[in-house]
């Protein structure tokens, strides 16, 4: 059995929420996978081998944790979105002065090919919208902050925004506060910024756009075609998020819920047993092996 560490349970803002209700140190690394954005595929555990890297899975998905296939290996445990946590604790709740909105481009992803992305097209059908979506804020994913896109947008004459780096651990907070101040959300395809201003009650539009993604090492291999869950979700949810916003339906929220686990019950235990439980586990001692080793070896080049 191999072990290596899972950066998922780190990144936006998830390693913060894990470590404050798992009552878990900041300076541990966690030793467990979790979803990273709210899926409408499937989760093949047995094909990513996840239970050869982590000895626990964190998931939100209801259908994630009833899939029997996900049933080995890994211990799969259901929790309720940390937005969903978050938003209670602290009221999240759109702004009373929100106006205009927010418009969600794809964003690249680094050994990743995207086709069928068009920031013109953004561009053009964000100038048609009707007055009553004006302003429209850009929120850019940090891979692209700081990138010719950014300057693309900027130099439109619209405001740019993001909610920092992926690794930041406010960035739900810093999502949260993008998504309050806006009326409506636009976004280019699916995105877990759907479900979130669907938990705020904000209107959304998904724009239908044939974009396909496949891997610069296997350029034609295309990511997700082999998912028929994914596959068969995202014309229902394109479609469903598919006009002008103005107000939400039962049917959008409803959509949502299943996806931001909001049936399963809030457990801190859970979170505790699983932040602790890793830990102890043989992968974690490997990692830290590793770890010690190389710092003996800085010492070494150090002291001579």
């Amino acid at each position: 059995m191999t072990f290596r560490f899972s950066f998922t349970s780190e990144i936006y803002g998830m390693g913060f929420f894990f470590r404050r209700w798992g009552n878990y140190p900041r300076f541990l690394p966690l030793f467990f996978s979790s979803d990273h954005g709210v899926s409408i595929g499937s989760l093949k555990i047995e094909e990513e081998g996840v239970q050869d890297t982590a000895p626990f899975y964190i998931t939100w998905s209801k259908r994630i944790a009833e899939d029997p296939k996900n049933k080995k290996g890994s211990k799969v445990v259901g929790i309720k979105h940390p937005w969903l946590l978050m938003a209670k604790k602290y009221g999240w709740k759109q702004s009373s002065n929100a106006a205009g909105s927010v418009f969600f481009p794809f964003h690249s992803v680094p050994g990743v090919i995207s086709l069928g992305i068009s920031d013109l097209e953004n561009l053009e059908f964000v100038r048609n919208l009707p007055s009553i979506y004006q302003p429209v804020r850009i929120c850019l994913h940090p891979h692209d902050m700081g990138s010719s896109r950014q300057e693309f947008y900027e130099g439109a004459g619209l405001k740019v925004v993001t909610a920092g780096g992926s690794s930041d651990p406010q960035f739900l907070a810093k999502l949260y506060g993008v998504l309050r101040e806006a009326q409506y959300t636009f976004s280019e395809g699916y995105g877990t910024q759907i479900a979130y201003a669907v938990q705020l009650k904000i209107p959304s539009q998904i724009i239908d756009r044939d974009v396909k993604l496949t891997r610069v090492d296997r350029p034609t291999y295309e990511i997700n075609s082999e998912d028929a869950e994914f596959q068969g979700n995202l014309p229902k949810i394109t479609r469903l998020f598919g006009e002008l916003p103005t107000s939400l339906s039962e049917e959008q929220i409803d959509s949502i819920q299943d996806l931001l686990g909001s049936s399963f019950k809030f457990s801190k235990i859970k979170i505790v047993i699983v932040c602790w439980a890793s830990l102890i586990n043989p992968g974690a001692r490997i990692i830290f092996n590793r770890i010690l080793q190389r710092l003996i070896m800085y010492s070494n080049r150090r002291a001579s």
